[in-house]
């Protein structure tokens, strides 16, 4: 008599790691977008850097650990920049120092030991990152403060 119950578990387990991978990628691909479309909103004002680049240079291993304090707290000081030139009291706030420590956190995800403790840290890193900087550019393109034909397309 054979127990089949270690096949069930790595069929269950393949399943889930499949699962995963997909909302994985999914997720990376929607922060991209999302990424992308700030810098956009940025391009006639205060960016930096074009939108293509942003997105672009974090795919470029090595680099990217530079590019992603570029691409991310870059993006969180023009914003501010940008806002110094609106009424102050209207503009969605963005916290630069949590676009910092997220871009801090990212690349020490890939040391050993403590990348198990810095994931705890980054999923509300990334979801804060996400919001902040969906509603500012929601805010930027609802409001009509730059052309954004570009980015409504």
């Amino acid at each position: 008599m054979f127990d089949d119950s270690g096949e069930l578990f790595a069929q269950e387990t393949a399943i889930f790691t499949i699962i995963y991978f997909l909302f994985y990628i999914a997720t990376i691909v929607m922060f991209c977008i999302s990424l992308y479309r700030a810098w956009e909103v940025l391009q006639s004002t205060t960016a930096r850097t074009s939108s293509g680049l942003a997105v672009g240079l974090l795919f470029v291993p090595v680099f990217n650990v530079y590019w992603v304090f570029q691409a991310l707290w870059g993006w969180s000081k023009d914003y501010q920049s940008f806002t110094s030139y609106q009424e102050k009291g209207t503009m969605p706030y963005v916290n630069k120092q949590i676009f910092l420590a997220h871009c801090i956190l990212l690349p020490m995800l890939a040391i050993p030991i403590i990348n198990n403790v810095i994931a705890y840290f980054i999923v509300p890193t990334t979801l804060i990152v996400i919001f902040q900087m969906s509603k500012a550019t929601n805010y930027i393109i609802e409001n009509n403060l730059v052309d954004t034909t570009d980015v409504n397309s």
